[in-house]
């Protein structure tokens, strides 16, 4: 049984939009590579982790407003 990394980003009210990854470590680049876009554009974040899942919640503090992103382990049969 193989196992894929995948990045989930859902806006609010959107369908998410989801990008698969053969490794954790390239996952975990987009991932960080998307809270830093984030960051930037003046959001506040927060972000949790453990060993199987990383998730952050992007928050428009004018609007409320939020984006979360979240990295899963997933089984491929």
């Amino acid at each position: 049984m193989k196992h894929v990394w995948i990045l989930i980003s859902t806006p609010t009210g959107d369908d998410p939009s989801p990008a698969i990854f053969s490794s954790r470590k390239k996952a975990e680049k987009a991932f960080w590579d998307q809270v830093k876009y984030d960051q930037r554009a003046g959001l506040k974040t927060e972000t949790t982790a453990d060993n199987q899942n990383l998730s952050c919640v992007s928050t428009f503090e004018k609007t409320g407003d939020q984006m979360v992103h979240d990295v899963k382990r997933v089984k491929v049969h």
